[in-house]
Formats: C-alpha cells, structure tokens, sequence
C-alpha cells in the first residue's frame, strides 16, 4: 500500500507511533509484504503544492484517522497519581480541575465520558465544535488520540499544547482525568 502521490509531502510518524501502526497495519492485512517499509509514511497535503480544497481535506481526514488508529485505550496499569503529576506540571497551566472553573481552557472536571464541546460556560474553538458530533464523548480512546498531539489531531483549535508523545504519559493522565468525578 502506498500513501504517495505527486502533490503531498511525506511525514513520517515518530516512534512509538509508527510501531503501533505497523502493529496495527500488520494485523488488518493479515500481515505486511516482503519488503515493506518498516515504517508507514503518512501523506499530509499542507504544503503549497497542493492547492485543491477536496484533497486537502480528504488528507486531513487520513490524519485524523490514522490518529485514531494510533489511539488505544487506556493501559490497565495506568499511574493516577503520575498523571496527577503530569497534568499539574502541563495541563495545570492552562486548565482547572474544580466544577464550573474555566481558565484559559475549560475545566477538566468529569471530562471523561462528558460529550464533545459541551460546557455552556466556554467558548470553544469553531474546529473542536465541528467534531462534535463525530467524536461524541471524551472517552479514552478520544483523549489518548487528542493528547497525543492536539495540533496536529484537530488543527485549528484553540489548544496550543504540542502533547504527550510517550503512550504512558498519556494513559496516565487519563487515569487521573478519571477520578475527577
């Protein structure tokens, strides 16, 4: 399978990432083909060459779902207190954990499994309100493929955290999010 064409740049996926693909990619295709690449390439169409609105958002649509494949849920030993850890030390700044206090971004308290966008009380972005129907609700696998990388996940949002590249990381901050209930 090849992800090129003529007027889309490569980005390879780093790491973790890629090795979660190939895993993935491996297991829908009942295996990859002698000499395959040991590392899928996913076509991104950003740059100038491609000026075609349809291609663009077919593009950004792979990524978003190619995000998602990525994503898994939440690991079984996931460190609450860790991502307590985390989320003071990245998330803390820009977000409360109290009921109904908003910061710069919304308040974190209940996120997981509240619908998309849904605080009456914050002004989301226009692009995360887009996805609100789509994505649902703030569930493991959603919050593990948005916090791998907000900005590239979802561009156009509000979010300017680059985000949690370690799975780990990740799947513990979720299991913190968790017990904000």
């Amino acid at each position: 399978m090849s992800w090129k064409t003529p007027k889309v740049r490569e980005v390879a996926l780093g790491g973790e990432i890629n090795a979660y693909v190939c895993a993935r990619l491996k297991s829908a295709a009942g295996g990859v083909p002698a000499g395959a690449a040991p590392i899928p390439r996913l076509a991104v169409a950003l740059d100038k060459e491609c000026r075609n609105v349809t291609t663009k958002m077919a593009c950004l649509a792979a990524v978003a779902a190619v995000a998602l494949l990525c994503a898994g849920p939440a690991r079984a030993d996931a460190d609450a207190a860790h991502g307590e850890a985390i989320f003071k030390q990245t998330c803390g700044v820009c977000h409360s954990t109290q009921i109904g206090v908003n910061q710069i971004g919304p308040s974190l308290f209940g996120v997981v499994g509240r619908p998309v966008a849904v605080l009456p009380d914050y002004v989301y972005s226009d692009k995360l309100k887009s996805v609100r129907q789509d994505w649902g609700t703030w569930d493991d696998t959603t919050l593990d493929s948005y916090l791998l990388n907000p900005r590239l996940m979802l561009h156009g949002v509000k979010m300017a955290f680059k985000g949690l590249p370690q799975a780990q990381d990740r799947a513990d901050v979720i299991a913190y999010l968790r017990t904000l209930k």
